[in-house]
């Protein structure tokens, strides 16, 4: 990022509207609030629908810093427990992988690679966690205990070389780390301050703004269960600079001063990019970062200022565009804060930007990289000698360290599928030919909403009952109601 004090200088980014529409374009990415009684059928996937699923889920899960799948350690339950069986996971790879190739002479192929990491767990460790292991289990002493049939016989060859299996290990381990090295890619660094300072120092800015954060919108939002409401709610960022002097944490000492410039929303947004050297081409990741911060209470402004009349009772005057420079403000106070309690130069933004970027480590840490080879390299019957070979080598760290995490995640998803999908067709097939001939009449026909989760009771009753005869149908069965309860400040539709 630039380092400029400046805000960008595109008269239409900085106006008003653009940044409204920016922000409008980001909603996209919050998820729909609404009050508990109220359905909302919206699924913010619904923004990557246009996109093949595996695809999907990935980019999703890296915009809204969330989990594509099911933790791997859960996969592996299902395979250890028979749930994903061989051939679902054979089912799979075929799906991922049409073709079947050697990435290198001598090696196996990638299908085989992949199903042989897949069968087995293997420990989640990186950096540190690597050395323990090899301190204080048995990894690096003696082959792996998968480690079966020719494989085992050419590593146990090999080891009668080196001195055991103690010392082929030790060798293969060193070889696999070297490989490892150049094999992985450094991760882009996070696309807000805090990010960087939270790798830095281990000490997050976000749980400073956060409580403060929350507590003001959670106040000013209040829809009657606050026994003493906030007075004179003119606006989220009005509020907020009107009431600066009260109870001002230690670590925002400084916000008084800061909102004696008499910035609204806009400027007020305009100023912190300027001084996060945030320039027109960062702007839109920038903005989407700051807002998944909290994305739930973002989501939930969002929804408070487009849809008011969703909500229990009136609601004040908001705007995304208020909580937005309110988040913006705090973080930079609380990152400041941060710095200085590290030790880190925190004259500035910037000033602590380059500090980051000067403790930013030249190469990542490469050590989990390392351990997969290690475990791939015993599966596949690979010794140190093997691995010497650059023709060799090269091919298979780079094979390893393109089925990373989410690859793997990716083709045990397809392999539950898979298994689900032939369980629930055999039994269809096997309960179809088992049953009696359909009645002539049905006792009774049960009309429910088209939903999901009304699917389960259609089954059942159907499973209980072949007489009865469930539909599906559009909850509100096209009548057009407005409701006003007992009570509320407005009808809903």
């Amino acid at each position: 990022m630039s380092h400029s004090s400046n805000p960008p200088d595109s008269s239409s980014a900085d106006s008003n509207e653009a940044l409204d529409h920016l922000l409008e374009h980001l909603s996209h990415h919050l998820p729909a609030q609404a009050p508990l009684a109220r359905f909302v059928h919206h699924n913010t996937l619904h923004a990557f629908e246009d996109e093949p699923f595996l695809d999907a889920v990935k980019r999703a899960g890296a915009l809204l810093h969330a989990e594509p799948f099911l933790e791997e350690e859960r996969f592996e339950e299902a395979v250890a427990s028979g749930r994903i069986a061989r051939v679902d996971l054979d089912a799979a790879l075929r799906e991922r992988l049409p073709e079947d190739e050697s990435p290198a002479a001598g090696l196996p192929t990638r299908r085989t690679l992949r199903r042989r990491r897949l069968e087995h767990a293997l420990p989640r460790a990186t950096g540190e966690a690597v050395e323990w292991l090899f301190a204080e289990t048995e990894l690096g002493r003696t082959l792996r205990p998968e480690v079966s049939g020719a494989a085992r016989e050419r590593l146990l060859a090999e080891a009668k070389t080196m001195g055991g299996e103690t010392a082929l290990l030790d060798a293969l381990w060193r070889r696999c780390v070297g490989l490892a090295t150049h094999a992985i890619e450094a991760p882009e660094p996070g696309v807000r301050l805090r990010d960087r300072l939270l790798d830095a120092t281990g000490n997050d800015p976000d749980a400073l703004a956060n409580e403060w954060l929350i507590a003001f919108v959670a106040a000013y939002v209040d829809q009657g269960v606050a026994y003493w409401p906030m007075p004179a709610r003119n606006g989220l960022w009005a509020t907020f600079v009107r009431d600066r002097g009260l109870a001002t944490p230690a670590w925002a000492k400084n916000l008084p001063r800061e909102l004696r410039a008499g910035r609204d929303a806009y400027a007020q947004v305009r100023h912190e990019l300027g001084l996060a050297g945030v320039d027109l081409s960062q702007t839109e990741a920038y903005l989407h970062e700051t807002l998944q911060a909290l994305a739930g209470w973002a989501g939930m402004v969002w929804q408070l200022e487009t849809r008011p009349d969703l909500a229990p009772s009136e609601v004040p005057p908001i705007a995304l565009v208020d909580f937005v420079a309110l988040r913006l403000l705090l973080d930079r106070l609380a990152a400041l804060h941060v710095a200085r309690r590290q030790g880190l130069p925190a004259k500035d933004l910037a000033t602590l930007s380059d500090a980051l970027d000067a403790r930013r480590p030249k190469r990542p840490d490469s050590r989990g990289l390392a351990l997969e080879l290690f475990v791939a390299a015993q599966r596949s019957g690979l010794g140190p000698k093997e691995l010497s070979r650059s023709s060799v080598a090269g091919a298979f760290a780079d094979e390893v360290a393109r089925f990373d995490a989410f690859e793997r995640r990716a083709t045990y998803q397809l392999a539950y599928e898979h298994a689900f999908r032939v369980r629930l067709l055999d039994s269809m097939v096997a309960r179809a030919a088992a049953r009696e001939a359909e009645p002539e009449a049905p006792i009774a026909q049960m009309v429910f909403c088209i939903d999901e989760r009304e699917e389960s009771y259609r089954r059942q009753l159907e499973e209980i009952e072949p007489r009865i005869v469930t539909f599906g149908y559009a909850g509100n069965y096209d009548v057009l109601m407005s409701y006003e309860g007992h009570g509320a400040p407005h009808p809903v539709p």
